[in-house]
């Protein structure tokens, strides 16, 4: 993306010849076993991420890891030096690879002192597997992926010596060929789409892989005992579709044998480009739906994958994406997601679409309008060799607004909600201006503006065909305070509070809740309930109403809505208003 790009360059810039070594006096080390405990022999050990703040010190971490509420997100926030990919399988190669001696022990050096490493451990008849450990010694530190699904994937942080437990493997070999020809496919790449076991489908991409070889014959080593799912990709040559399929496996048994018929669709190509300054779109992805009740579908309906950003944009703007006869849409989502708005063309799209969801009924997923920045149908015969498809970026009207005080003085710096017409979300200001992008008079915008120094806030719904001398006066903000009890009036601990999207997507008029200054994992903003069901919400607009549901962290919990818990009595600027008791009440009870 470009924010990371313009960080990369400001880096090379301001570089200088000296290199900054660190103390390496603390070595991984340890053994890797196998579920009975005896010792893997030859297992590799690569390291695919080496992260580190900028002290070079991992106090500050490990304080963080220890607290009851910290999850993966928010202690990784800390560590903001780093090496390597984050999925994918991928090494980094300069770094030797380590291979356990017969006694499955190994020694990893070179790595530095206070790192958070990231390996990839595989080897024979073991599942291949990330391990994450840091060089520091200690003991293990265990924390949820998200705080608000903490029943969910948790990471695991080894200290600097320790023993990994691998699971077992079983191998999956087959032929890969054309679903109609039956010729064997060279050069087709086979990767771990989802493993047995992994309940986050991203972290498993690409962590098993092979290629077939010149007879279209592959061997898949490491995957785990269970249910996995494998994602065949396109030799790039070649407009075969992604395709997937489950390789179950079972312990004992002899070499799973999996063949593959890849289809052969249509090669879909064109250019994305702005509209304003005809310069090309550097930089996106692009993606394939086919229609539901597409004829050409249903023999590989259950079959037909999706893989984020395989598909992409080149440097020119230009593209190629195999698609299949009959109706689908082509989709392409910007690298610069802030400047672009979502869902164009979709108006021009006659497909069957589910309103509720603002999507289209697709496959291989539902196509949710708002996740894309433009989309096109395409329809293309079945004989048909290409299908020429361009895709004009426009980012609409900009608006620029004055955020000022009572006193009509410019506010230095906040936040506010608005620059875009989707996907709400807070953005910074400064020099008491902000802007909005994409503005269409048919679609009015809800602006919010909070300065918490001073805790005051604004707000703007702008509906004029053309609009001008645009300003948000602040004022103080309010508050509320409450508890959140069950219906025998216990409290409710571990509740998150937050927006009802189906309502403010709706409604401008509605308000959204203000950016919660303790929340650290980022997305949608939410309030947790305490261990006594008590709420603090700062930085409500006076005069406002706002739409809240309520939904329990713990695993199956339940949500509801508690719709306007000001019950149609708004806020006055500055005030503290406390709501006692709020009840708890699960979706379907009385």
């Amino acid at each position: 993306p470009p924010g990371f790009l313009n960080q990369a360059r400001e880096r090379i810039h301001n570089a200088t010849s000296t290199f900054q070594l660190v103390a390496d006096d603390t070595p991984l080390t340890g053994r890797v076993v196998n579920i009975e405990g005896q010792p893997v022999a030859g297992a590799s050990l690569r390291v695919t991420q080496l992260n580190y703040s900028e002290t070079g010190s991992l106090d500050e971490w490990e304080k963080a890891a220890e607290k009851s509420e910290a999850d993966f997100y928010e202690i990784r926030m800390l560590l903001t030096k780093s090496l390597g990919n984050d999925v994918g399988g991928a090494t980094l190669e300069y770094i030797p690879t380590v291979v356990t001696d017969r006694n499955g022990r190994f020694t990893f050096k070179g790595l530095g002192r206070e790192r958070i490493v990231k390996l990839l451990i595989s080897g024979p008849g073991i599942a291949t597997s990330y391990v994450v450990a840091r060089t520091r010694k200690g003991k293990i530190i265990e924390v949820p992926v998200q705080a608000s699904n903490p029943w969910r994937e948790k990471m695991v942080y080894h200290p600097s010596e320790f023993t990994y437990v691998a699971g077992p493997s079983h191998p999956v070999s087959g032929v890969v060929r054309d679903s109609k020809t039956h010729q064997p496919l060279p050069g087709v790449k086979l990767q771990s789409y989802r493993l047995a076991g992994r309940s986050t489908s991203g972290w498993s991409e690409g962590l098993v892989q092979t290629v077939t070889d010149d007879q279209g014959r592959y061997r898949l080593e490491g995957l785990p005992i269970g249910k996995n799912e494998v994602i065949c990709l396109n030799p790039k040559d070649q407009p075969y579709l992604l395709s997937k399929f489950v390789a179950e496996t079972s312990a004992g048994l002899p070499v799973l044998k999996k063949d593959v018929d890849l289809t052969r669709g249509i090669w879909a190509e064109g250019r994305a480009y702005d509209m304003a300054s005809s310069e090309p779109i550097r930089g996106g992805r692009v993606d394939y739906f086919a229609f539901n009740d597409n004829p050409f579908l249903q023999p590989v309906k259950k079959s037909l994958a999706h893989l984020t950003a395989h598909h992409t944009l080149h440097s020119d703007g230009t593209y190629r994406i195999p698609v299949l006869p009959g109706p689908g849409i082509v989709t392409v989502m910007a690298d610069e997601h802030m400047k672009y708005q979502r869902g164009k063309g979709a108006e021009n799209i006659k497909g069957k679409k589910y309103r509720q969801m603002n999507a289209f009924n697709t496959v291989p997923y539902l196509l949710i309008i708002s996740n894309f920045h433009i989309m096109a149908e395409v329809n293309p015969a079945e004989d048909a060799k290409s299908v020429q498809l361009d895709f004009p970026f426009d980012s609409g009207r900009s608006l620029q607004i004055k955020v000022i005080k009572q006193d009509s003085k410019a506010v230095n710096s906040g936040n506010y909600i608005g620059l875009m017409e989707e996907f709400p979300s807070w953005n910074g200001f400064e020099n008491g201006q902000l802007i909005i992008r994409g503005y269409r008079p048919e679609q009015p915008r809800r602006v919010q503006a909070i300065e918490p120094e001073s805790k005051q806030v604004g707000y703007l719904l702008i509906d004029e065909e053309d609009p001008s001398d645009l300003k948000i006066t602040l004022e103080p903000w309010a508050e509320i305070t409450g508890r959140l009890v069950d219906e025998s009036g216990g409290p409710k601990a571990n509740v998150m509070l937050s927006d009802v999207y189906q309502v403010i997507s709706k409604d401008p008029n509605v308000a959204l809740l203000p950016p919660n200054p303790e929340q650290k994992s980022g997305g949608s903003v939410s309030y947790p309930t305490d261990k006594n069901g008590r709420f603090q919400i700062r930085g409500l607009i006076p005069g406002k109403i706002y739409s809240v549901s309520a939904k329990e962290t713990r695993k199956n919990g339940s949500d509801f809505q508690l719709g306007d818990f000001l019950n149609g009595k708004p806020l006055k600027p500055g005030e503290i208003r406390d709501l006692g008791d709020v009840q708890f009440k699960p979706e379907g009870s009385e």
